[in-house]
């Protein structure tokens, strides 16, 4: 399959009554435009999420306005100029069908089918355990039938709980207790599971299949969606791209033109900030695809495609290295949970940090990851325990953090190589502090802000940090409400541990980061870290941490990323208007002894010398992005 790359995701839902519909749309301008701006892949929308249908459908509802085969010949115009187009089809929001078949709704626990807020797209959903699915599964047959397409793009496939007649039934009879939310929950994702099973005998062989809120690993590539402006922010593409690169060789990296969020007719990003999110591409080894929405009157907007052009021309130039280059990662962060404050904490910390790393689950291989990061609640199963017990075996490196490192049950830890501390309990306290061995900024003690757990050390580990508690932990006595809490004294506990190849330290500290970004938290990893691997991948000590450098590439070459662009708060929103400047002068060195090192796409050779196993090189200016090949 075909790498998907330079692609456009073009939403089209349109309300009825749109008097002027289609009036000036040419599908060859069109598809025209689009290859002019260099575009080789159109997600383009066959069904919107209203429920409307852009071509002559005999099973669903054609839009009412509708005059032409639009989606036909947006296949047929850009077929002529080598565009690639998936269907879109908006699946799990059908507001149409949920309309004509009320019993086709996904029901809440209180028995509704239409709640929230109905000015916005998901105030009801359909169930896939009812006549729904036969009828959508009836529209990707017409489609995949009568036109010739690399695949569907089935959008709003989030598994829901369902508590329908339908559902309900089928619960009893597989003796799911209805009361327990989580069982449900199980249910419906199951239900999203089996309509996949039912896409795929429909979908021939070497189409692409991308089910947009279902997991990655039933998707035929990674296709990452992520507003930063609309809600998703700035922290969310880097760790979810490190956990689907090791899910998919090829990883699309969804962002838009939009300012607010989908739908922002009105709403056009600066050139810097849309540049930006193609940057994060390329540090993470990713693709990238523009959102759009077409203006139901038709026709593309000539400003939004100026800016794709530019961008697209940009990503073809790199194109002759990054098309064969692989993300190079050196430590390895096993999670078993989704996104939550830890997820960010780490990938913010280890981006600050410049580490290269990958998250990657429990069940993967962790034997080329130089250190394992086990973050702040990953408790430890039989099977895990052994993986790690091999991986320490072979010399590997692991730091622990808050719960990490404990058996399910939460009553000790799970691996005897823990055996150099013993385990009290999880800290009652929501106040607590640490004392390092060694202040370099003389404060005697940081503060926790997370609950995490008490433990001792043996005479064989070496104690760091130790734990200090309060005076008293915050409460009300009936008389005072004790927000004050200073730390008292030092005790017997151990905040942060260490013996040979393990480092434990006793609090959610990933956690801790992503509320609180305290700078003493971060020095806690990067101390462990700088233990766990003398030697790491990138030193780029002398930029600032604002900055992302990542390293790519092939057997016969590398290729380092810096990026020193980066947001700046405004207001309640973030934003990028112009691109950030790193003067010239501050030195990288790369681990490995190169031949040369080149300024990318533009070949320039540039000084450098070989140190200790490094090769070191100046940087020049970098005005919000550079790359540089080294071989």
């Amino acid at each position: 399959m075909e790498m998907m790359k330079r692609a456009i995701h073009l939403d089209f839902h349109t309300m009825p009554g749109i008097y002027d519909f289609e009036e000036t749309f040419d599908a060859r301008v069109f598809a025209r435009t689009l290859a002019d701006a260099r575009v080789k892949y159109l997600n383009a929308v066959a069904q919107c999420n209203l429920g409307f249908c852009y071509f002559p459908t005999n099973v669903g509802v054609r839009y009412p306005g509708l005059k032409t085969d639009l989606f036909g010949s947006i296949v047929k115009e850009c077929s002529k100029v080598g565009i690639k187009v998936v269907a879109y089809v908006s699946t799990g929001l059908n507001h149409e069908q949920s309309r004509l078949h009320p019993e086709w709704c996904n029901m809440n626990e209180d028995g509704q089918i239409i709640y929230g807020d109905r000015t916005i797209n998901f105030f009801r959903n359909v169930c896939y355990n009812t006549g729904y699915t036969d009828h959508i599964l009836a529209i990707f047959k017409e489609l995949l039938d009568n036109y010739e397409l690399d695949g569907l793009f089935l959008d709003s496939t989030v598994p829901r709980a369902c508590y329908c007649a339908r559902c309900t039934e089928k619960m009893l009879d597989a003796g799911i207790d209805i009361r327990d939310p989580a069982a449900v929950e199980r249910f419906g994702y199951e239900s999203v599971r089996r309509f996949r099973e039912k896409v795929l005998e429909l979908l021939p062989e070497g189409k692409r299949l991308k089910m947009n809120g279902f997991g990655q690993e039933y998707c035929t590539h990674g296709e990452i969606e992520c507003l930063p402006t609309g809600g998703w922010g700035y922290e969310f593409f880097a760790p979810i791209c490190s956990k689907v690169r090791n899910i998919h060789r090829d990883v699309i990296y969804m962002t838009g033109r939009f300012q607010r969020s989908w739908g922002d007719f009105g709403g056009l990003r600066t050139t810097a900030s849309l540049e930006n999110d193609f940057y994060d591409a390329l540090l993470n080894n990713a693709q990238i695809s523009v959102g759009d929405h077409m203006h139901p009157r038709g026709g593309l907007e000539p400003a939004v495609y100026a800016q794709v052009k530019n961008l697209f021309t940009q990503m073809e130039a790199y194109e002759p290295w990054t098309d064969a280059a692989r993300y190079q990662p050196e430590v390895g962060v096993i999670c078993d949970f989704g996104v939550n404050p830890t997820f960010y904490g780490v990938g913010r910390m280890l981006s600050e940090l410049k580490y290269n790393f990958d998250i990657v689950s429990p069940a993967m291989d962790i034997s080329r990851f130089k250190a394992v990061i086990l973050p702040d609640m990953l408790t430890v199963s039989e099977e895990l325990a052994a993986k790690l017990s091999d991986y320490l075996a072979a010399g590997g490196q692991i730091i622990a953090t808050g719960m990490s490192g404990l058996n399910r049950e939460k009553t000790g830890f799970a691996m005897k190589e823990w055996d150099f501390v013993d385990f009290h309990g999880l800290d009652p306290k929501a106040t607590a502090y640490y004392q390092p061995k060694d202040a370099g900024d003389g404060l005697p003690v940081r503060s926790m802000y997370e609950k995490g757990i008490l433990i001792t050390a043996k005479e064989d580990a070496e104690v760091s940090a130790v734990y200090v508690e309060p005076y008293f932990d915050r409460h009300w006595d009936g008389q005072h409400g004790y927000y004050y809490t200073p730390p008292a004294k030092a005790t017997g506990y151990a905040a942060c541990v260490r013996r040979g190849a393990v480092q434990l330290i006793a609090f959610p500290v990933f956690a801790a980061y992503n509320h609180y970004a305290a700078a003493f938290h971060k020095q806690l990893i990067r101390e462990a870290l700088e233990r766990a691997i003398p030697e790491k991948l990138i030193d780029a000590s002398q930029l600032p941490s604002t900055a992302r450098v990542s390293l790519t590439g092939t057997d016969n070459y590398k290729l380092l990323h810096i990026k020193v662009t980066y947001p700046e708060v405004r207001g309640e929103a973030c934003a990028i208007e112009e691109h950030n400047v790193l003067p010239g002068g501050r030195t990288v060195r790369v681990r490995g002894e190169f031949r040369q090192v080149r300024l990318l796409p533009s070949q320039e050779p540039l000084p450098f010398r070989i140190e200790n196993g490094y090769t070191a090189f100046e940087l020049p200016d970098i005005i919000g992005y550079q790359m540089f090949c080294l071989e």
